[in-house]
């Protein structure tokens, strides 16, 4: 791929793609995120970098929200690129803790067939690279959280639903003794002198 803009040439060699399921338990590809190597060239001079592209997009609420604000997929796609990357650095000083296997993705195509579009389901076999089962089971054994607090609350925040729909969640408390006042401590934060200053 090329693009040459304001005298700017940029070359990007795709490498490997990233596919993103958001909340379907991996029924469906929602974007598809090609990582690769880029050439930028301005006046004979060459900067080698990484590149990351938008490649495949499904058209549903949950895509279309995450596609909503540029920016935010720009984010989104950059921080894809960054796990790649720190994963690659992780399995060259540490190979035992990644399996890599082979396996089937199923996507969506609407095509053009006797003058009728019609959808069909895709599937190719793609590489997969995963952490070992063991040490998610040597994580998962020293993760085991008791909570020693009676009560705790929780602030407001928005929530997203797979139609695109948001609601607002009010504050709320959470606990074993949530509906006894007195058990309730609000959270105080403290910061350090050094900080407090610019506070």
């Amino acid at each position: 791929m090329t693009d040459d803009q304001d005298g700017l040439q940029k070359t990007v060699t795709p490498v490997i793609d990233a596919y993103v399921y958001a909340n379907n338990k991996g029924t469906l590809c929602n974007i598809v995120i090609t990582l690769g190597r880029c050439e930028l060239r301005r006046d004979g001079h060459m900067m080698p970098c990484t590149a990351q592209v938008l490649s495949y997009t499904h058209r549903d609420p949950m895509t279309e929200y995450m596609l909503e604000r540029p920016e935010d997929l720009r984010d989104f796609m950059r921080n894809v690129k960054s796990i790649y990357l720190a994963i690659q650095m992780l399995s060259l000083e540490r190979p035992e803790v990644f399996v890599t296997k082979t396996e089937k993705v199923t996507h969506q195509e609407t095509i053009r067939k006797k003058g009728r579009y019609k959808k069909v389901n895709k599937t190719k076999l793609v590489k997969v690279t995963r952490v070992s089962d063991e040490v998610l089971n040597a994580i998962e054994s020293h993760s085991i959280r008791t909570f020693t607090c009676p009560c705790w609350g929780v602030a407001g925040h928005w929530r997203t639903y797979k139609s695109g729909k948001k609601i607002w969640i009010n504050p709320y408390r959470k606990g074993k003794q949530r509906s006894n006042p007195a058990a309730y401590t609000p959270k105080v934060y403290q910061l350090p002198e050094e900080e407090a200053a610019y506070v």
